[in-house]
């Protein structure tokens, strides 16, 4: 049960992870934009 429940968070840590790298970008990259724009 503890392996399981290691495992489950694992998943869901990695999948969290990988949609966090992929939206991260996108996230940055509008940011810099705005920033420039202001400046």
């Amino acid at each position: 049960y503890l392996l399981k429940t290691l495992d489950n968070g694992e998943s869901v840590r990695l999948q969290y992870r990988s949609l966090h790298k992929i939206s991260k970008p996108q996230a940055d990259q509008q940011p810099q934009h705005v920033v420039q724009n202001g400046s």
